[in-house]
């Protein structure tokens, strides 16, 4: 397209450049005059009067502008041509407004977004062409970034300091509360009860409560270890009315050893015990009726190898002749039963120490598929843990007796 342009017209004056009558070289100079009456430029070849007025901006030639589709910024001269406006060399035409608008989302993004988010444009910003004077400098905002950067790693450092202050505090007050667990249950037993009594120790006493005759059995034992090694979390069923816990270890020896390891009123406890030994723990609760009977005793996180040995001996109590493999966990067997004089198992057993997990239908496929390939018409599945409706249904319909952890008790 060809630029359009108009023309800035002269000032005002008497002078007229050309005038209608006028010569520029002969003539009557005295109607055509340059720059004024008494000026003649050279009318019948006589001479002026007086020497030639300087030039003025009324004198000069009109100066042509460009026209853009979108004017730019005026700019004015040294002087010489004051009042008209001129526009500097190779000043650009602005890119068509085609309705775009800047988005950025900084609100919505975290401190590491961010940072990325900065440095990825200051790299596109850095001799981009189409922005050759960036507001503000890309240094301030490189400045910037650096200084966010810097108090980052600041703040991190100082918040991983204060993870593991947390982290303590946390354990000092589990600590503490243990210890006061601890009192309380002393003061409980000393006072026998007597309220007086139990004021005087600067501890509270609870409303009255409903009478109850006798206190449930805690269930759902079951032991968590930690991350640190050789620590576990056993942890219990709330009972209705039962005003504190006792929780007692053993080792898994015959006859037991019990060992009183906590006595409160929470429903857990955490316990370090010495690495490579195997633990039995029972828990009961206690409440102004008195105490329940004991729970059942936990064996439900034993490893795979021990609770195999368990579900053997379960078989072998009712007078079953039994054999285990060596297959490993996953190998489909774990114990062959010998129910009659002809050498061959009448059925297999898959056991599982899955701690209070529900077992689901697909391990129950899994076994009757070996079933198939041993062809054993008749299979146990032994869990520590607890069996999903949909696996109860499998083995009901395929000769699979579904055996749990308090079946076993």
């Amino acid at each position: 397209m060809k630029s359009k342009t108009h023309t800035q017209p002269p000032a005002s004056g008497n002078g007229r450049h050309g005038g209608s009558n006028g010569r520029q070289n002969g003539g009557n100079g005295s109607n055509g005059n340059h720059g004024g009456p008494a000026a003649s430029m050279a009318g019948n070849g006589s001479k002026p009067k007086t020497g030639p007025l300087p030039p003025t901006a009324a004198a000069l030639p009109p100066k042509e502008i460009p026209l853009t589709e979108t004017a730019p910024t005026g700019h004015y001269d040294s002087g010489a041509l004051y009042g008209q406006i001129t526009y500097a060399d190779g000043d650009p035409v602005l890119p068509v407004n085609d309705g775009g608008i800047v988005k950025m989302g900084l609100n919505r993004k975290n401190n590491e977004q961010l940072t990325g988010y900065v440095q990825a444009f200051l790299g596109d910003m850095t001799g981009n062409p189409n922005f050759t004077t960036p507001q503000p400098p890309l240094a301030d905002v490189q400045a910037g970034l650096t200084a966010f950067n810097a108090k980052l790693t600041e703040v991190s450092n100082l918040e991983s300091s204060l993870r593991t202050s947390i982290t303590q505090r946390n354990t000092l007050r589990t600590e503490l509360e243990r210890l006061m667990d601890a009192a309380a249950y002393y003061v409980q037993q000393t006072s026998n009860g007597n309220k007086a009594v139990i004021l005087s120790s600067g501890l509270g006493v609870r409303n009255p409560r409903t009478n109850v005759h006798v206190l449930e059995t805690p269930g759902n034992l079951r032991l968590t270890l930690t991350s640190n090694p050789g620590q576990a979390r056993i942890q219990w069923n709330r009972v209705t009315h039962a005003m504190t816990y006792e929780l007692q270890c053993s080792l898994d020896v015959t006859p037991r050893v019990w060992e009183t390891i906590q006595a409160s009123s929470r429903t857990s406890a955490l316990k370090t015990l010495a690495v490579g030994h195997v633990y039995a723990f029972r828990v009961c609760a206690v409440g102004s009726p008195g105490r329940s009977e004991w729970s059942l005793e936990l064996i439900r996180d034993l490893e795979w190898k021990r609770f195999e040995d368990v579900c053997q001996q379960f078989y072998e109590k009712k007078g079953i002749r039994s054999d285990t493999t060596n297959l490993g966990p996953d190998g489909g067997i774990d114990i062959r039963l010998y129910q009659d004089d002809s050498g061959r198992p009448t059925s297999i057993v898959q056991c599982k120490a899955w701690g209070e997990r529900y077992v689901g239908v697909k391990p129950i496929r899994e076994l009757l598929g070996v079933m198939t390939h041993e062809k054993i018409g008749k299979a146990f599945f032994l869990t520590s843990g607890h069996f999903a409706d949909a696996a109860k249904v499998v083995a009901r319909s395929n000769r699979i007796t579904l055996i749990d952890g308090e079946m076993q008790i």
